[in-house]
């Protein structure tokens, strides 16, 4: 039900956002206006492709962060798909699960490795790491900060089971 129109009944409040998070759930006219409005205003943009939809080439750039997992970036990128050339035509950053996550940064590839934890339940670790690398980046942490904060967070998430409901009261 997300529209462009949606969108621009709604950009006061997302106008005066730190970060702007769109995954592709949601109708890919939404997202591209979306990405396209907040690069035009300044307002950073992290865009989680997951599902990979038709056309994302296209507007992913407007996004000031894109955080691909490795089957993504290949689909989002597949010429440049590559460990040693992401970065300016590819992802700035790449989810590598367990491994961790590789990002380019000063013409470099990094790579923040993962907590080691006995995980439980995979459902949602993505969600968890983009809300976690958001927060962390509007907060003015660097890359490697940012992704740490978010590999420390979803390792936390992966623990538990997401079906079962805690009384946190």
């Amino acid at each position: 039900l997300v529209t462009p129109e949606l969108i621009d009944e709604a950009w006061p409040q997302i106008a005066g956002c730190d970060m702007v998070m769109l995954q592709h759930e949601i109708p890919a006219a939404a997202i591209a206006h979306t990405l396209k409005k907040c690069a035009e205003a300044g307002v950073k943009a992290l865009l989680n492709p997951a599902p990979v939809l038709e056309g994302a080439q296209d507007w992913a750039k407007d996004a000031a962060f894109i955080t691909p997992n490795e089957h993504e970036a290949q689909a989002l990128f597949p010429v440049k798909h590559r460990r040693n050339t992401f970065g300016n035509e590819g992802p700035p950053l790449m989810t590598l699960g367990s491994k961790g996550v590789a990002y380019a940064e000063n013409s470099a590839i990094n790579t923040v490795p993962a907590f080691k934890v006995q995980a439980v339940d995979t459902t949602g670790a993505g969600d968890t790491f983009n809300s976690a690398f958001a927060v962390a980046r509007a907060c003015g942490k660097t890359m490697s900060e940012s992704i740490t904060f978010a590999n420390a967070a979803a390792a936390l998430s992966v623990q538990k089971s997401a079906h079962r409901a805690e009384c946190l009261i």
